[in-house]
């Protein structure tokens, strides 16, 4: 993730790859550090909606759920 940061600062597939790291901390029950970065990846990932081609803005919608 932290190579992301750097390397893709506003590609919406650095917050997909955020939100993925919060599903599994979220499956490991590690809630509280889970839900940052679930709600931020999902909010990032909206607001560059326009951004993700057709066929992977199904990505938007598992980070919204």
């Amino acid at each position: 993730m932290e190579v992301d940061q750097k390397k893709q600062s506003d590609d919406w597939q650095r917050f997909r790859a955020q939100t993925l790291v919060g599903e599994s901390l979220a499956g490991e029950k590690k809630y509280a550090e889970a839900e940052p970065l679930l709600r931020e990846g999902y909010q990032e990932m909206l607001a560059r909606k326009y951004l993700i081609d057709a066929p992977d803005r199904y990505h938007l919608e598992l980070a919204h759920r």
